[in-house]
């Protein structure tokens, strides 16, 4: 079956705090590694930019120094003075008033006395910028960048911390990554999200990696819209990593909207979203509306996920998505997960649309709605799509949602068309388009069918659904 899982919410306030920062080392990336929090691997280097014309060379060598030089220097950028210089400090990383930091490839290395945020944006600074830097955990706790007001961080990666890697809280206007992807901004190994946006109107993601960020690896929660992203990669959330030391978390989705986009023109664009191999959803909404997506590439290990690829949950409507590819997971898209097992009665995920879906090897299916009306998708490709052939009875299915008794309605699928070998296991289906008896309304057209391979019937038999090229 699949996974079940309930929306996920966190009401919580992360307190900017450095108290126990007993040290941090700032070393040139070109000269020394940070070491990560555990195992014996390399830091992945930043790549470098000049800090401008306008730079103003930093001659101390103390971290909070660094700060203080570069509020003064504002809106001049503070920049190392040499290649060769070092920084330490035993203060916490507070910007306390607008700065400009240019790190020009630097190391920055926590210790295990970390116990608040690497680098803080404070509620007084907005529109700093912090620019081509590694910050590493060194094991200790905390987020690694802070912003509490609009900030800008390009070019840089943040490793190896026990909290988030990147965390945005109520600070519109900030942008993350820049324009093209030399500017990347990446996080690595982080126990929660490689990047939390919360409560964050406004807010530009250009250029985004994340890998083995073990909750998210790019969180949307609350009040987050409308906002612009450009590229997402995010690869092996969720995924046990004994470099940084992570267990498996079946929780750990790509991509996740929380509550983002409540009324039109209040979502989210996103231009490309690439999530591989992550332990939870590649892609899920859980109360999310009105946000659109061009291209969505979702990719599940070779033996199949428990999870599906794409999840509506919570009344997530009026979602649109121009372009999804889907591999290797356990559904293509499901439209109300949480009624599967009868938990919660999913309702009101409505008036979703999909211009094209290609789907390749999912074990379970390709989509199932179980909590959703007026969801339309425009055309359909299956290529070696599976079926449990128990609870997914269909590679299309409509169904009563098992909680509310509650028929899905007015869905609607304009062309599918199916080919290739499933997994033998799975070569269950029994039927290529299913609806149960309490549903009505929903269409679907069989454009085509690979009949030998898919030799069960084509379409269910039930009323009061419309069903074509069976």
């Amino acid at each position: 079956m699949l996974l079940n899982q309930p929306s996920r919410r966190r009401a919580f306030v992360q307190a900017v705090t450095g108290l126990g920062l007993a040290m941090l080392m700032v070393v040139p990336a070109t000269l020394a590694n940070a070491a990560p929090r555990v195992g014996t691997t390399t830091t992945p280097s930043v790549k470098s930019m000049s800090a401008g014309p306008s730079c103003t060379p930093y001659t101390g060598n103390d971290l909070a120094g660094f700060i203080a030089a570069a509020e003064t220097s504002y809106p001049a950028t503070e920049c190392l003075s040499s290649s060769g210089e070092a920084l330490t400090s035993v203060n916490p990383g507070t910007i306390s008033s607008p700065a400009i930091l240019g790190f020009q490839g630097a190391t920055v290395t926590g210790t295990s006395a970390l116990s608040g945020p690497m680098l803080s944006v404070a509620t007084t600074s907005a529109n700093t910028t912090i620019m081509d830097v590694t910050l590493n955990g060194g094991g200790g706790e905390g987020d690694g960048i802070a912003c509490h007001a609009a900030c800008r961080i390009t070019s840089s990666t943040v490793e190896g911390m026990m909290g988030n890697g990147i965390y945005i809280s109520s600070a519109p206007g900030s942008v993350i990554g820049g324009s093209t992807a030399a500017s990347e901004v990446s996080t690595v190994g982080n126990t929660k999200a490689g990047l939390e946006i919360l409560n964050t109107a406004s807010v530009t993601v250009g250029y985004f990696a994340s890998s083995y960020n073990n909750h998210y690896g790019v969180e949307y929660s609350g009040d987050a819209g409308p906002c612009a992203t450009t590229s997402i990669i995010a690869t092996d959330t969720g995924i046990a990593s004994a470099q940084w030391g992570l267990a498996t978390n079946n929780n750990g989705s790509a991509v996740e909207l929380l509550g983002t986009g409540t009324a039109a023109g209040n979502g989210c664009s996103f231009q490309n979203v690439t999530a591989t191999t992550q332990g939870g959803y590649g892609l899920a909404l859980s109360g999310s509306s009105y946000n659109s997506f061009a291209h969505v590439s979702v990719t599940g290990e070779p033996k199949g996920q428990i999870n599906p690829a794409i999840n509506f949950s919570g009344g997530s409507a009026s979602n649109t998505f121009n372009s999804a590819k889907v591999n290797h997971e356990s559904m293509a898209v499901d439209i109300g997960n949480d009624g599967v097992k009868g938990g919660k009665g999913e309702v009101g995920n409505d008036d979703n649309v999909f211009t094209s879906l290609s789907a390749t090897d999912d074990t379970y299916g390709t989509i199932s709605v179980v909590g959703g009306s007026g969801n339309v998708f425009t055309s359909v490709t299956g290529t070696g799509e599976g079926s449990d052939g128990k609870y997914d009875l269909g590679l299309i299915q409509f169904r009563t949602n098992p909680a509310t008794k509650n028929p899905d309605t007015s869905n609607v699928v304009k062309s599918a068309n199916f080919t290739g070998a499933p997994m033998a296991k799975w070569d269950t289906a029994k039927y290529v388009l299913y609806t149960d008896a309490g549903t009505s309304g929903n269409s679907a057209t069989l454009a085509s069918v690979d009949k030998i391979t898919y030799s069960q019937a084509a379409c269910s038999t039930h009323t009061g659904n419309t069903f074509t090229g069976c």
